[in-house]
């Protein structure tokens, strides 16, 4: 792994995503702001600022859909349990905010019974 660009295809990779281009192209732009490049090295004074943007685009790949199949070709996702249980630990090891737990506490919330007295 040379590049960010490499490191963050091979994050997709290893969650079992693929790697689309205009995500990858997303992080980039954030890590632009950032002064770095997907053309830099990774280097370990670089890569929390990786990790952490690679992080934050998880939750737009989980509105995918988890199976794809066209003229003879199958792609198949990472089950979204997983990517949202790796979502929320990497959230917590890079102390940034995540979003997904107030999303998840919301719904819970909706689906305990109400009792109403009449």
């Amino acid at each position: 792994m040379d590049t960010v660009r490499d490191y963050i295809r091979e994050r997709f990779l290893l969650l079992g995503l693929p790697a689309v281009n205009s995500l990858i192209f997303d992080i980039g732009a954030n890590l632009c702001e950032q002064g770095l490049s997907l053309d830099d090295r990774v280097t370990h004074e670089r890569l929390k600022a990786v990790k952490t943007e690679f992080v934050k685009i998880l939750p737009t790949v989980l509105l995918a859909p988890q199976n794809i199949s066209e003229l003879g070709v199958s792609i198949t996702m990472a089950k979204r349990e997983d990517v949202i249980s790796y979502y929320h630990q990497q959230c917590k090891a890079l102390g940034i905010k995540d979003e997904l737990s107030e999303i998840e506490a919301k719904e819970e919330a909706r689906k305990k019974p109400t009792i109403r007295f009449l």
